[in-house]
């Protein structure tokens, strides 16, 4: 005779699911709200050091490639005028020759005048020849050794160039480097917790199939909605959907561009390359912002403040780029690079499963 399955008492039932769901909560807080945010900042931190190393550097070397092209103007200037001024020099220095070999002639010239005045006359048209030759020599000279200082700091200016992009290089790799790690321990941590999350709802819906005698009634994924977990139903982002090995122009270029598509015909139209370089220098997805707008407002369709298009406090903004950039800064402040389930039970605690999947559904379409 077949044996009867008999459910363990209710207490026993109780005891055993609230153990196995105080262990797993207990895991998942663990590495919950405070640890979280210490992660955030301290990742945050070094993509933000990096950043301004990179645009520091960048400014440098701009700067020296700035007094690079004046110096280059000087020179062409410079050297243009040098034909004119070595045959004006030239036929100076021969009327020199010539009027000091004749040797008698200003003496001569002197000596013939009839009285004081003429005398004068002479004297000064002497001076004025010989300083309008010399000054020409003197002009071609000065020429000469200002070309030689152009050319000295021109090749300064270079030098100096190269050195700082070696250092906006260096600073680069940096960036990218604190860029893909945030990524990646953002999606690993999102990982761990959607399969913290699964163990539990296993758990709970395991124990009310005992409570039952076998059949699941559905209490598990009802309690799910009522308690606020996260149920990743959604894959999640994955590593590597952004690139950051890029420098900063070729990222803005392809992200400006596929954002731009992503809000065509939305009142965010056009914003893409506000979207992107603010992602670049916060180092967050730039997906993320974009999807959130979506998720919160239909794309800024309908704001519950001006130029709140993500459900954002109780923030206005006097315009659109002020409102990106600040949000953008916001989610690297307090959320970290990329979307995850932590973020989403901080960012939307009432609904926080809906808004977690939407997010990722409306970035997997940008």
């Amino acid at each position: 005779m077949a044996r009867r399955h008999t459910p363990p008492p209710a207490g026993k039932l109780v005891a055993i699911l609230a153990a196995t769901c105080l262990a797993l909560v207990a895991v998942s807080t663990s590495a919950s709200t405070p640890a979280f945010a210490d992660e955030v900042s301290r990742l945050q931190k070094l993509v933000e050091q990096t950043a301004k190393e990179y645009d520091e550097a960048n400014a440098r070397m701009e700067e020296a490639e700035k007094r690079i092209r004046e110096n280059e103007r000087e020179i062409a200037r410079i050297e243009e005028q040098l034909p004119s001024l070595r045959e004006s020099a030239g036929e100076s220095a021969r009327a020199l020759y010539k009027l000091n070999r004749d040797g008698n002639f200003p003496l001569d010239l002197l000596l013939s005048s009839g009285n004081a005045k003429d005398f004068l006359v002479a004297y000064d048209y002497l001076d004025s020849i010989n300083s309008h030759n010399l000054a020409a020599i003197e002009r071609l000279s000065n020429a000469q050794r200002e070309l030689q200082q152009h050319k000295e700091k021109l090749q300064a200016d270079l030098e100096s160039a190269q050195e700082d992009r070696k250092e906006a290089d260096a600073a680069l790799k940096d960036a990218q480097a604190a860029r893909q790690k945030a990524e990646e321990e953002a999606i690993e941590r999102a990982r761990k917790q959607a399969e913290q999350e699964a163990a539990l709802a296993e758990a709970e819906r395991k124990a009310r199939q005992l409570s039952s005698g076998g059949v699941d009634s559905g209490n598990a994924q009802r309690s799910q909605a009522q308690d606020g977990r996260i149920e990743a139903l959604s894959a999640g982002v994955a590593e590597g959907d952004v690139d950051w090995s890029a420098d900063k122009q070729a990222f803005v270029d392809e992200w400006t561009a596929r954002i731009d598509a992503y809000l065509v015909g939305s009142p965010l139209a056009g914003q893409g390359s506000v979207f992107a370089s603010a992602a670049w220098d916060n180092g967050v997805d730039p997906r993320w912002s974009p999807a959130i707008s979506c998720v919160e407002s239909t794309k800024g369709a309908y704001c519950f403040l001006p130029c709140n298009a993500w459900g954002w406090g109780d923030y206005s903004f006097g315009s659109w780029e002020e409102a990106i950039r600040g949000h953008i800064a916001y989610l690297a402040d307090m959320y970290g690079s990329t979307v995850t389930p932590e973020a989403a039970s901080i960012y939307c605690p009432p609904n926080a499963s809906f808004w977690y999947n939407r997010c990722v559904e409306e970035m997997a379409l940008i």
